[in-house]
């Protein structure tokens, strides 16, 4: 019990990061696709 419980803290601090860094992916995508149609919209 005490050997999982250590493999699970290990292991949880890199999935985080993973869905950190995935939704600052999607988030700079959303906004790239965002400003390209406010750019053409003004012109």
């Amino acid at each position: 019990m005490l050997y999982s419980e250590q493999n699970l803290a290990g292991e949880f601090v890199p999935i985080l990061n993973g869905f950190i860094h995935s939704y600052m992916l999607i988030g700079a995508l959303v906004f790239s696709i965002g400003a390209i149609n406010l750019l053409r919209e003004k012109f």
